[in-house]
């Protein structure tokens, strides 16, 4: 039986300044889904968590989803992520993009992908 087993990074992330923290982790931390002989379609959920935080400074941040190439073993031909980097004033208490798992009608061996969220400040403009 051929089991994926996705793996999620949780990150909490300090901005700005002591007094200003935003908390930002996948719903869930790790799941097992099975390949089907279809494209199957599992959406990876962010959430967030501020408090007391400027959303003007929010701004100069933008976040992404990148996969860990060198500790995931399926691979990157096998599926594709919809998400597109966003600065983190436009993100809402939770945020939703979709990992995508191609067709897969040999089942072989259990693979495992990881995810890992990055937060990137931007030059003020």
């Amino acid at each position: 039986m051929n089991k994926f087993l996705l793996l999620l990074q949780a990150v909490c992330i300090q901005c700005i300044s002591a007094q200003e923290t935003i908390e930002i982790s996948f719903e869930k931390s790790s799941d097992t889904i099975r390949r089907k002989d279809a494209d199957f379609i599992y959406p990876l959920t962010l959430k967030i968590d501020s408090l007391n935080i400027n959303k003007d400074s929010l701004k100069f941040y933008t976040i992404s989803i990148k996969a860990d190439d060198e500790r995931s073993t399926l691979p990157k031909s096998s599926y594709s992520l919809s998400f597109n980097t966003v600065t983190l004033d436009k993100l809402t208490s939770k945020y939703t993009c979709y990992l995508t798992l191609k067709k897969d009608s040999e089942i072989d061996r259990d693979r495992l992908i990881y995810f890992s969220i990055e937060v990137l400040k931007r030059s003020q403009k």
